[in-house]
């Protein structure tokens, strides 16, 4: 899937959005409490990213660089 620039440029703003509400309450995040994240763990067991906040953020940084 090829994304268009206006795509990446929204990707971009919504994972800046996150990586900062990840710093700014991070220890209070449960990832798993979202709903749609809930349905994602569900369909798809082994995302990594689901089980730690340091697995999430490093998952938001890789998906920023490649944006």
């Amino acid at each position: 899937m090829v994304l268009t620039n206006e795509e990446k440029a929204v990707l971009l703003i919504l994972v800046e959005k996150e990586l900062e509400m990840l710093r700014r309450e991070g220890k209070k995040l449960f990832i798993s409490n979202s709903p749609f994240l809930g349905k994602i763990s569900r369909d798809e067991p082994d995302i990594p990213f689901l089980k730690s906040e340091a697995k999430y953020e490093q998952f938001l940084k890789r998906l920023r660089k490649r944006v």
